[in-house]
């Protein structure tokens, strides 16, 4: 959710913040979409991949191309991705005010099933 209103939304954890430091610009898209849209207080942000600008940095499903410390390495920099669409659209990550919904595919060979809870 995106907070309205005078008093302000609380600033996003010193993690976020660390977080954003990370990212520079927003990867970009791949067709003609809306990356974000917002309506109301709410943002939907499209799917994420992990790219730097057009280049895909991580090819491949986990447990066969990628093993798990790359399949999480991905996941972090599509994250990064995701927040960088957020902040380019909102201003600052500071008006983020909750995660409604967040959804997570990871195509895998079926060898690792941990593979999308994180690390």
């Amino acid at each position: 959710m995106v907070a309205r209103g005078a008093l302000g939304p609380p600033a996003p954890s010193g993690d976020c913040k660390n977080l954003a430091s990370s990212f520079r610009h927003r990867p970009k898209p791949f067709g003609i979409y809306a990356e974000a849209v917002q309506t109301g207080n709410l943002l939907f942000l499209t799917g994420m991949l992990p790219t730097v600008g057009r280049e895909a940095k991580f090819i491949g499903r986990v447990g066969a191309e990628l093993d798990l410390e790359a399949g999480q390495k991905a996941a972090r920099l599509a994250t990064l991705n995701a927040l960088a669409v957020a902040r380019q659209h909102l201003g600052s990550l500071d008006k983020v005010t909750r995660v409604v919904r967040l959804g997570v595919a990871v195509a895998t060979s079926g060898e690792c099933p941990r593979a999308a809870e994180g690390g």
